[in-house]
């Protein structure tokens, strides 16, 4: 495998790596000088017993946070809640090895109970990144046309329309209101819609949300 790996890199996508295993430890310690990447997820993190499984042995971790709002977890039917976030942050303060690269993956505009939900996502956000410094993290912003072949586009809070008909757009149409000039989206990423929140109201982006705030750079600058 190593002598056909043309890249300095290797990320695995598939759920036989997040599991720990003998066969994935073994795997990963014969690959470790080609800085392996693995993706993770929270109810792993939870586990103390799961950071021997990948201290010393991966580059990077790209770990689905996606958001911190109950609401939205709950929506999109997550399987955890915002203290089962807290519980895996204090595992890797306590377990994870500083060196690895710990990114985080965050989804934009999922459905929301309301615009100061979204702000105080942002803020919870915001605050892991702060209780972990000194551990080289990063945060990467995904819009929700990640999702554009399953079922959360069929929630109730998520009003899919022409780009023209829309009033306030979320996921990859917001970009053309957000950008001073012509765009261009392939049309496999585009997903036109708007949300609304639990009381009917229409509301915009998070990135719109994030601008108006003074948290987008301070949130993605990296």
């Amino acid at each position: 495998m190593k002598s056909r790996i043309s890249k300095n890199k290797v990320l695995f996508i598939s759920n036989d790596y997040l599991t720990p295993s003998e066969y994935a430890s073994n795997l990963l310690l014969k690959i470790k000088d080609c800085h392996p990447m693995i993706y993770s997820g929270i109810k792993l993190m939870q586990d103390p017993e799961y950071f021997p499984f990948i201290n010393n042995k991966v580059w990077g971790v790209r770990l689905g946070l996606e958001n911190t709002s109950d609401f939205t977890l709950d929506r999109i039917r997550k399987g955890y809640r915002y203290e089962n976030i807290k519980i895996a942050i204090e595992n890797i303060k306590k377990y994870m090895d500083k060196n690895i690269m710990l990114i985080f993956n965050v989804i934009m505009d999922l459905p929301s109970k309301s615009i100061q939900d979204i702000k105080e996502n942002y803020k919870r956000i915001l605050g892991i990144r702060e209780e972990l410094q000194g551990f080289n993290v990063k945060f990467k912003s995904h819009f929700l046309h990640c999702y554009k072949e399953v079922d959360i586009i069929k929630d109730n809070l998520i009003e899919i329309k022409n780009i023209e008909e829309l009033i306030e757009p979320s996921g990859t149409a917001s970009l053309f209101k957000l950008m001073d000039e012509e765009v261009y989206i392939p049309s496999w990423m585009m997903l036109a819609f708007q949300r609304k929140d639990i009381n009917g109201n229409i509301i915009p982006s998070d990135a719109k949300i994030l601008e108006e705030e003074g948290l987008l750079t301070e949130l993605w600058g990296d």
